[in-house]
């Protein structure tokens, strides 16, 4: 296959808002979580106040459910002050790009994905990716074992910008396997 070349000028709110969605996505089991774990405290909950006898103390629906309901909440708050914590630093990352020029080329081979802008330059080759996915109108290529996490294409309005989205969307089919989000 034919390489493809895409250069993206750097934006700062499409950066952050990027961020805000890998922030979202990886954090998205956590929300699973959460809401398992709050509905089987109010059910436990609401079964032990159905089933209290006065002459037993301890309910133990009621205390496995009151452990489910703080083990919740302290998950609740993880994820918040993670986000918070994301948020920042994609915003001081965000004005020291500005400040750098941050554009970024990506350059898709048979070989290897490569990229590059005014910090680094890598080259990874296929073989280290997983699979890709698509969650909320941005292509996800996941890599396994890297310093590199996620990396993320947005489908966007423009026709330049839809027609690389597409471009790179077919040469990844052709590489990786899908694997729904």
């Amino acid at each position: 296959m034919k390489t493809l070349r895409i250069e993206i000028p750097y934006n700062r709110q499409e950066f952050i808002k990027t961020q805000r969605i890998k922030s979202d996505f990886l954090l998205k089991n956590i929300n699973l979580k959460i809401r398992i774990m709050l509905t089987a405290a109010v059910i436990l909950m609401t079964a032990g106040w159905i089933i209290h006898t006065d002459g037993i103390p301890i309910n133990v629906f009621l205390f496995v459910g009151v452990l489910l309901l703080l083990y919740g909440i302290l998950l609740l708050q993880s994820k918040w002050f993670s986000q918070r914590r994301h948020t920042r630093h994609a915003r001081l990352l965000a004005e020291r790009y500005d400040n750098i020029g941050m554009d970024c080329v990506y350059e898709f081979t048979d070989e290897s994905l490569r990229y590059w802008d005014a910090e680094k330059h890598f080259d990874l080759k296929w073989s280290l990716f997983k699979n890709y996915g698509i969650y909320d109108k941005y292509l996800l290529l996941f890599v396994e074992e890297s310093l590199v996490d996620l990396l993320m294409f947005r489908e966007t309005e423009s026709a330049k910008e839809e027609a690389d989205y597409h471009k790179i969307l077919a040469f990844v089919k052709s590489k990786l396997a899908y694997k729904k989000t």
